[in-house]
Parts: structure tokens; C-alpha cells; sequence
């Protein structure tokens, strides 16, 4: 997790370049799990794989899937109406009996904040993450057939 993003707390870009924490407004568990839930939820339902948690490193399975978040922000602009959500989430592939490295993409979403308030924000996220989903799950489908025997 890129530093910052670790927290409960919404990160926020402002136009300098600097960061800051949106004022009321708190995520309901730590934005890496919840990141991690989201991903491991559309991913199996996209594709049908068995999407195993960091605490199932025991199991033998045919790849590994690994996640950095390089974004995960509001970015307000010089007005509201040109406020958006920003994600980046790259992904790495590693099949496991040779340790290849299949893929090592990136997926990212820039998604405007329509409406005013805590909730437009939200939208804006749940929006972002849809859309990364609707790129990474076929990504992860177009290479499950490397990771076998």
C-alpha cells in the first residue's frame, strides 16, 4: 500500500500536489482490506478461480496473485465540478512451479464527482472500483490457463 492509504481515513490530492485527509469522512475498516475484499470478491466472481487471502499462503496453488496500490484518492480540482476519483492497482502474476512472472499490468481510473457531499465521494470510488474490475477480471481470465500444471 503506497503510504497514507493504509489508514481508515479518505486520502485526498489537492492541486499543489500536496496530500490531506478528507474532514468528517472515515472508511468503515482499514482501505487496504477493504481494497483486498473488493478485488478477491470480483475476481472469483468474474472468473470462477479460488481467490485465496494473504492467510492462505500454505495452499498449494498453480499461480500467486500479488497487489500494489499506487492510488486510492479524491483529487479535488479548481472547482468542485472538476473533482474526481482516482485509483491505480497494479497487479503481478507469478505462476508458481517455474516463478514466472506472466503479467504485470496496471489498471487505473480517473472518475468525475457528480453531486456535492461525503456521499458523491463515495460513488466516485465504488464507480472507479467497478471500472478497474470490468478491466482486471477479464485480464485475470485471459491468463488462468498459465497458472496449471
Amino acid at each position: 500500500m503506497l503510504d497514507g492509504l493504509d489508514g481508515t481515513s479518505i486520502a485526498v490530492m489537492l492541486p499543489d500536489g500536496q496530500r490531506t485527509l478528507l474532514a468528517g469522512a472515515s472508511w468503515s475498516a482499514h482501505i487496504s482490506d477493504l481494497i483486498r475484499e473488493y478485488v478477491s470478491h470480483s475476481l472469483g466472481a468474474q472468473t470462477g478461480a479460488n481467490i485465496i487471502s494473504e492467510g492462505g499462503l500454505d495452499i498449494k496453488a498453480g499461480c500467486r496473485l500479488g497487489l500494489k496500490v499506487w492510488s486510492f484518492e479524491l483529487a479535488t480540482g479548481a472547482t468542485a465540478a472538476t473533482d474526481a476519483v482516482n485509483i491505480a492497482l497494479q497487479f503481478s502474476l507469478v505462476r508458481m512451479k517455474d516463478s514466472v512472472l506472466l503479467s504485470h499490468p496496471t489498471f487505473s481510473q480517473s472518475v468525475r464527482v457528480s453531486g456535492a457531499g461525503i456521499g458523491a465521494v463515495v460513488d466516485g470510488f465504488k464507480a472507479a472500483m467497478a471500472g478497474a474490475a470490468s478491466d482486471y477480471g477479464p485480464w485475470l481470465r485471459e491468463h488462468m490457463a498459465q497458472c496449471s500444471g
